[in-house]
């Protein structure tokens, strides 16, 4: 068995040996073993050849069936960034064969859901404190952070121009994007103009 991902999910596919395809009461049973970790030490030390061919892998569960010539199978029902271990047993009317190679595929992640409730209060005369809530959904990925930004906003921040403001030049940006760790969900700026609306974003940083 191989893997690939694709548009549409994240795949396996085998070649046939001999002539297997061509009948018409064969076909190929996928067992997989979900995880949201790497599971590929687990795989290495799995042994298929001494499974009992007439149950379930320890572990395992039937994902599907594939009937005749196709030789491939789309993993269902995985998570962003979830990885498992599939499996896969050629079987015909004579009964089922012996066990594939495993191997471990990944459902590919996305991009992590935006932080939540971004509050912006007042430090002292002339900074302020930036704070949030994590994503609810890190795609799938380990979140390692936050990046920060404050900008000077238009006169009136309600106005649509304030969606402008974040595309603008940097000489509109209150120094650098901020970094924060994973752990700290909140920031601070200052040094800034008295009497000036400013605009504030954060957003989630995955590896």
């Amino acid at each position: 068995a191989d893997q690939s991902d694709s548009s549409i999910g994240t795949s396996v596919s085998w070649a046939f040996k001999d002539l297997l395809s061509r009948r018409t009461d064969a076909g190929v049973s996928v067992y997989v073993k979900r995880s949201r970790e790497d599971v590929a030490a687990q795989v290495a030390n799995l042994q298929p050849g001494s499974w009992p061919v007439a149950s379930a892998p320890p572990g395992f569960t039937a994902a599907g069936t594939v009937k005749g010539a196709r030789q491939s199978f789309c993993v269902p029902g995985l998570a962003p960034g979830e990885f498992a271990a599939v499996v896969v047993q050629a079987f015909n009317s004579s009964g089922p064969g012996g066990w594939s190679n495993v191997v471990v595929v990944r459902e590919p992640p996305v991009a992590p859901a935006p932080p939540r409730a971004l509050t912006i209060s007042p430090v002292r005369s002339s900074g302020v404190k930036l704070s949030w809530e994590p994503p609810l959904d890190c795609g799938g990925e380990r979140l390692l952070g936050y990046d920060t930004e404050l900008v000077r906003g238009p006169d009136d921040p309600i106005a649509e121009s304030r969606l402008a403001s974040f595309a603008a030049s940097g000489s509109a940006r209150v120094g650098p994007v901020r970094f924060s760790t994973a752990d700290t969900t909140s920031t601070q700026a200052k040094g800034l103009d008295p009497c000036t609306w400013y605009l504030a974003r954060v957003r989630a940083v995955t590896v």
